[in-house]
């Protein structure tokens, strides 16, 4: 999969084709790729070519890219004039990358790609943002289908600022739910983020609740673990949301 060409701003002449091996990924995944390089009407001296993963973040009714991996694919060495130089790479992605694709299908609201720089001894140029589809690990998968089956219809995800525990990322990802069904009278809203690493996934449950005869109201939090090889978390995840149904809100 050819993500994109980019041709040097500077006016160099130098176009660079980075090329992955594969149009969709898991978080985890070892991605593997090449990047293309021909040379202009000289030789070049190229200081670096790195590949940043960036996510668009929502903040405050602005978005914008920002960064959370970066690789170095090569560095230091001569690009001659018109000819071609191919750097190949294995590129980890991070099991916290967030989701950007759910069963084949796009997920609305979520820009995640990659973008390539070029640095030349005198220039630098880096393109835009090419989409990348990472779909959810197991345990993420999971979660997200016993949400479904417990009656919440899906609203919106965002990547918005702000770092979970244990998480190195700047940003989190939340996926928003209405609650139907068995918790439609208990909760407004339902959030959920997902810590993942090769152990499983940390679920942070939000809700803000209604008053009722055994709640306050407010919002409540709470959050579990679950394994990548647990299979069927639907009566975990209840049993979770009904604490939380009878937990007093933090406002409340």
């Amino acid at each position: 999969m050819v993500l994109r060409k980019l041709t040097a701003a500077f006016a160099a002449g130098v176009t660079v084709d980075t090329v992955l091996d594969r149009s969709r990924a898991v978080g985890g995944d070892v991605v593997q790729g090449e990047v293309r390089l021909t040379g202009g009407r000289q030789t070049h001296r190229v200081q670096r070519v790195v590949l940043d993963l960036e996510a668009v973040v929502e903040n405050s009714g602005l978005s914008g890219p920002q960064g959370f991996f970066s690789y170095e694919v090569g560095s230091g060495f001569e690009l001659p004039a018109n000819g071609p130089v191919t750097l190949p790479f294995r590129l980890s992605l991070p099991w916290e990358t967030p989701i950007s694709g759910i069963a084949g299908e796009p997920l609305p609201g979520i820009r995640l790609g990659v973008a390539t720089e070029l640095a030349l001894e005198h220039a630098l140029d880096k393109g835009d943002l090419d989409p990348l589809t990472v779909e959810p690990p197991p345990a993420q998968t999971a979660a997200l289908k016993a949400v479904d089956s417990l009656g919440f219809a899906f609203h919106k995800a965002t990547i918005v600022p702000g770092a979970l525990p244990q998480s190195a990322l700047p940003f989190r990802q939340k996926f928003e739910y209405w609650p139907t069904g068995e918790f439609a009278q208990a909760f407004r809203v339902l959030r959920v983020s997902f810590y993942c690493d090769d152990g499983g996934a940390e679920v942070y449950l939000e809700v803000d609740k209604y008053e009722g005869d055994t709640s306050t109201g407010g919002r409540a939090g709470s959050h579990i673990h679950m394994s990548h090889d647990e299979g069927d978390v639907i009566e975990a995840l209840r049993a979770e949301l009904r604490m939380l149904a009878s937990r007093p809100g933090m406002f409340g």
